[in-house]
């Protein structure tokens, strides 16, 4: 509703393939019957993990594989569902004449392991690349005109604002520890220590 000539800015964060695991009703049962699986397809995602970890956990080795392959199905609904979302935002700035000058910039904050690690279902235990390997894709036809895909350079979402800042003429405060990915190259991974209060909350 708002007039196409005015900048906008949109955050979006979907958590479709967040846990609890269920697809949009469009893509239920794309990839999987949902009869065969040994967990239910609903909003109680505490039922749900512990369903699967219990089938898992009692599963011989060959049904262990059928369940993460279930998984993985309902799992690639959900993305596809995500997909349908994400085309429907695309052809409606391109509508609106504003995908052209659009900068629009996709990364999540974290993987899922599904079982790629043994026994590790969730993301949290480990900091293995299936969790820690995330994307961060920038793409705008009329203000970013770098590579940003060059072989050996290690990207993270600190860089996000370092990066965004200067291409839209804002300031970067110096506190920030990420880089400028449309100038810099980070060949290592960085280390970042992280504690946990006794009161559950994250600080850095």
């Amino acid at each position: 509703q708002q007039d196409p000539e005015e900048p906008l800015f949109v955050m979006l964060q979907p958590m479709d393939n967040h846990h609890p695991w269920l697809p949009p009703d469009a893509y239920r049962g794309t990839f999987v019957d949902e009869d065969s699986l040994p967990f239910p397809i609903d909003r109680d995602a505490d039922a749900q993990v512990e369903a699967v970890k219990a089938a898992y956990l009692a599963g011989s080795p060959e049904q262990r594989a059928a369940l993460v392959e279930g998984l993985l199905a309902v799992y690639d609904e959900e993305i596809l569902g995500l997909d349908a979302s994400i085309e429907r935002l695309l052809l409606g700035l391109e509508a609106q004449g504003r995908l052209q000058d659009s900068l629009l910039i996709l990364t999540a904050d974290h993987g899922e392991s599904l079982y790629d690690a043994p026994d590790q279902l969730l993301h949290g235990g480990t900091l293995r690349q299936e969790v820690v390997g995330i994307p961060l894709l920038f793409y705008s036809p009329s203000i970013v005109s770098a590579d940003l895909s060059e072989e050996g350079c290690i990207a993270s979402s600190i860089d996000v604002w370092p990066t965004l800042a200067p291409l839209l003429d804002l300031p970067t405060p110096p506190s920030l520890t990420g880089i400028n990915l449309l100038t810099d190259c980070r060949t290592v991974a960085r280390a970042e220590l992280f504690e946990r209060p006794p009161n559950g909350s994250y600080a850095l």
